[in-house]
């Protein structure tokens, strides 16, 4: 992240990576033209309201995906909060519809 004032055309970085673990301390980047937001960043910042299983940490991104060694309740987690039409649309694939012995085996 780079940030730039009008009157002050210094910069501020910060690292950044699309991988968790990539913040090593605490770290605050004011926004430009905006004295009442600062942005916050730091290691294992997780809102707890947000998360209720370890698959959520997975979903989030939180979790590295080179650790996940079930992956069927991240799954699980996917298809409950998003339909099945939107899944299909989205990656243009058709997923199998649940055979009577499926439904029979979950109750």
């Amino acid at each position: 992240l780079v940030a730039a004032t009008k009157n002050d055309h210094s910069s501020h970085r910060v690292g950044v990576a699309s991988q968790p673990g990539k913040t090593k301390h605490f770290q605050t980047l004011p926004v430009p033209d905006r004295p009442d937001i600062t942005l916050c960043d730091c290691p294992g910042l997780v809102f707890p309201s947000f998360v209720s299983s370890g698959a959520d940490l997975i979903v989030a991104g939180v979790f590295p995906l080179t650790q996940v060694r079930d992956f069927w309740p991240s799954v699980e987690l996917v298809v409950q909060r998003i339909p099945r039409v939107v899944l299909e649309a989205f990656y243009g694939i058709e997923l199998p519809r649940p055979s009577s012995l499926d439904a029979a085996m979950s109750t």
